[in-house]
């Protein structure tokens, strides 16, 4: 038996129906739509988190927080969890070893990092993607669930920390 695996979602305002949010402006929703990563790759696991029970994108996630400018953090994305009544674990700081004790529990996790990110898609400023227990990796840039090196994801993360930032779902089993 093998792990749920959520729909994948990308990253891009002209396909997130939620972008732009009714009542924006289309430039709006333009500017902060392509600034999702993180918002992405939440709603993606919490469609794991969930089972399939709520299959989001990422504006949908992105208009249950207040931050509407630039780019978003975790702290975002449990605020955008916590009002559609789900708990986000934030377990920024905790370092490799706790991250791999996540996965290996069968946990997705929302990885943050920076520079090139690993996968088919490019990007080299600051990033999320998602990390599924069967090590399906989702780049919100890309166009697919991908396999990726669990070393490539490492190098990648600690460049924008050292001690990594990453949150969890809850755990589920195959």
């Amino acid at each position: 038996m093998a792990y749920y695996r959520p729909v994948f979602r990308k990253q891009n305002p002209a396909i997130d129906p939620k972008e732009p949010w009714p009542g924006e402006s289309a430039s709006r929703g333009n500017e902060h739509g392509w600034n999702n990563c993180t918002m992405t790759s939440g709603a993606m696991a919490l469609d794991y988190h969930t089972h399939g029970a709520k299959r989001l994108w990422g504006g949908d996630m992105r208009h249950r927080q207040s931050d509407l400018s630039g780019g978003t953090d975790l702290s975002d994305l449990q605020r955008a969890w916590a009002k559609l009544g789900y708990t986000l674990v934030i377990r920024s700081g905790r370092g490799w070893a706790q991250l791999m004790a996540d996965h290996r529990a069968g946990r997705a996790i929302v990885c943050q990092g920076r520079g090139n990110v690993p996968g088919s898609s490019t990007y080299t400023g600051g990033h999320a993607g998602i990390w599924l227990p069967d090590g399906a990796w989702g780049d919100p840039l890309a166009n697919r669930w991908q396999k990726v090196d669990s070393q490539a994801i490492r190098v990648w993360m600690e460049r924008l920390n050292p001690r990594l930032q990453f949150a969890v779902t809850r755990a589920r089993k195959p």
